[in-house]
């Protein structure tokens, strides 16, 4: 049974750890979220090559793999005459034909603005976040009442930092006449095992082998007395007993599995219950080894 659950948990791990889905959650690091997209730009004069990290959409495609992805040029977005200001992307743009554009946060939501970007021929769209914070990005969601309207999106949305954005701009705006720039949308490498995963798996095999050590300490208490010759500890208790088989177990590394993968999409809304409920199973546990 002791190899069992080293293999189960050590499994579980390794597929836990490889999953991938789409779209990703906001991790947080350093108080910023993570980019998630890659967004590689060149000039034709090979004088520029830039690299940033966005954070694609909750609505539209998921950025594909880098084998995969495709240069396609980067423009900035234009309104037609009349339709608002440059940048905006709240009206009709002028043909963005196989682009990808650049349009800046606000006025409008970010899903009218990938709408308007799709229409226009984009393929593509960069969306520069204006917040106070220079490297602050975040997911960009869709609202409840667009939601069937999002599920017909067909271009790659990604948010860049103010301070990506200004750099992006300002190095397009700065190019000499006839200079043109491509760029290239992929999924951030990301590998299949790190450090976390490691010591992730340790906790979880240290967990589960206390925990079997230290819920069988009365069996092993039973066992020396009966090797003494003491038998006054065979009496039936009057506390009843489950007997767990190999059937229960596999039934708990699935239901356990499942609960792990909800967690992983929907962290972000019951982390605080998560925490309390911990807290108190934490506090049990403990007044149960001490007493």
């Amino acid at each position: 049974m002791a190899r069992f659950t080293f293999l189960t948990v050590s499994a579980l791990f390794l597929v836990l750890s490889t999953c991938q889905g789409c779209p990703w959650p906001a991790v947080n690091g350093a108080g910023a979220v993570l980019g998630d997209t890659s967004v590689e730009v060149f000039s034709s004069d090979g004088k520029v090559q830039l690299h940033f990290f966005g954070k694609a959409a909750a609505f539209g495609p998921c950025p594909v793999e880098e084998s995969a992805a495709v240069s396609h040029d980067i423009r900035l977005a234009h309104t037609l005459s009349g339709g608002g200001g440059d940048l905006e992307a709240c009206s009709t743009l002028v043909s963005a034909k196989e682009a990808n554009l650049i349009v800046n946060r606000g006025t409008c939501n970010f899903v009218n603005k990938t709408i308007f970007a799709a229409k226009a021929g984009a393929v593509g769209l960069l969306v520069g976040n204006n917040g106070k914070d220079p490297e602050e990005k975040f997911l960009m969601s869709c609202p409840s009442e667009l939601a069937d309207t999002c599920l017909n999106i067909s271009i790659l949305a990604v948010m860049l930092s103010p301070n990506d954005t200004t750099s992006l701009i300002g190095t397009i705006r700065a190019a000499a006449p006839g200079v043109n720039f491509t760029s290239r949308l992929f999924a951030r490498p990301r590998p299949l095992l790190d450090p976390s995963s490691a010591v992730l798996w340790a906790i979880a095999l240290c967990t589960v082998i206390v925990a079997s050590f230290v819920s069988s300490a009365k069996e092993r208490r039973q066992q020396k007395a009966r090797q003494g010759g003491d038998r006054t500890m065979d009496s039936v208790s009057d506390i009843p007993v489950q007997d767990v088989g190999m059937l229960h177990a596999v039934g708990f590394i699935f239901a356990a599995s499942g609960a792990l993968v909800l967690l992983f999409f929907f962290i972000r809304s019951v982390i605080f219950f998560m925490i309390i409920i911990y807290c108190i199973a934490s506090v049990s546990a403990f007044t149960g080894i001490t007493k």
